[in-house]
């Protein structure tokens, strides 16, 4: 959150500067939004389970297309989004993609971020703790969508441009978000179940020193989960997970599926499928102008974690 002030050489506490943010976003809310009447560029939306490269998947396909994100610093205009993009773009804002995250945080102020306030709020989430959400806690109502309809299409006004969005939540309103927005595209990622499992495992530890304490979005199962150990607890949030975005992605036909390992294997082809996928579907072409090289793909040695591997076998053999 400091990355703003940072560039301003303010020095302010996490806590003043939340609060500011906040105090800003209540004051530039009800300004009133670019009137558009019509959808010209195709949004895509990347999700997948926690932990299963979405970050990734966004830095690459942002830093090799001409396209619009929502960068470090336009995510804190998550009331008023468009101004932060006229900001970002009046103080020339350069496409610095730097590869790296931590839980889906980035550096940079032109690095990706997940946008999770906007999200949350245009989702209807119950309460803001976003590292302890289920797949329950969602009440989307139409006014809601009409006005996520009315911000996204205020950002594509600013640069004229496609944009990409990074949120795993969005994965769980495929329907709703395609009713309102046409030209929608969402890109599903995958990874071995496996490795996923033990990265969400390993993510307990680094960010909350306990392997015991939830880490992300919970499936709807989790009450089912909550007393098992952790080794099946994230066992059991990829199968359950993977199951819930598979159910909303059924009979979609504007949803393309990517995996984490040919990604990092061959980074420009998997590009270029979703290129061919969003020109065949909406017609609208979308220029490559960047290419990367391949990334090493994270793999963990079944024999350092035998629990999860055993709670893997157990859950996907069923």
């Amino acid at each position: 959150m400091n990355l703003v002030f940072k560039r301003l050489g303010l020095k302010m506490n996490y806590c003043e500067l939340r609060d500011y943010i906040e105090i800003l976003n209540n004051v530039i809310s009800e300004i009133e939004r670019p009137i558009i009447n019509e959808e010209l560029f195709p949004n895509m939306f990347i999700y997948g389970v926690p932990r299963s490269g979405t970050t990734l998947l966004s830095q690459i396909l942002i830093y090799c297309l001409d396209v619009g994100y929502i960068n470090n610093l336009i995510a804190r205009f998550y009331k008023a989004p468009f101004l932060g993009a006229i900001l970002s773009e009046e103080l020339k804002i350069p496409k610095e993609i730097s590869f790296k995250s931590s839980f889906g945080r980035t550096p940079l102020i032109s690095d990706p971020h997940e946008f999770g306030y906007f999200w949350s709020e245009m989702l209807g989430l119950k309460h803001n703790n976003t590292h302890n959400i289920s797949v329950s806690d969602f009440a989307i109502s139409r006014s809601k969508l009409e006005k996520m309809k009315k911000e996204l299409l205020s950002l594509n006004y600013v640069i004229k441009k496609p944009y990409i969005f990074k949120n795993i939540l969005t994965g769980l309103f495929i329907k709703e978000i395609s009713s309102i927005l046409k030209k929608s595209v969402f890109i599903y990622i995958e990874r071995d179940p496996f490795n996923n499992a033990v990265s969400l495992l390993l993510a307990r530890e680094r960010l909350y020193q306990n392997k015991n304490k939830w880490f992300s979005l919970k499936p709807k199962e989790w009450k089912e989960l909550k007393d098992k150990s952790p080794e099946e607890q994230v066992a059991g949030q990829v199968f359950y997970l993977r199951k819930e975005f598979e159910d909303k992605m059924k009979n979609m036909e504007n949803v393309i599926k990517l995996k984490y390992e040919s990604l990092c294997k061959s980074p420009t082809e998997e590009v270029e499928k979703v290129l061919s996928f969003v020109f065949e579907l909406t017609g609208y072409r979308i220029k490559l102008i960047n290419q990367v090289k391949p990334f090493v793909c994270k793999k963990f040695d079944p024999e350092d974690f035998p629990a999860v591997k055993q709670a893997v076998d157990k859950y996907f053999s069923e």
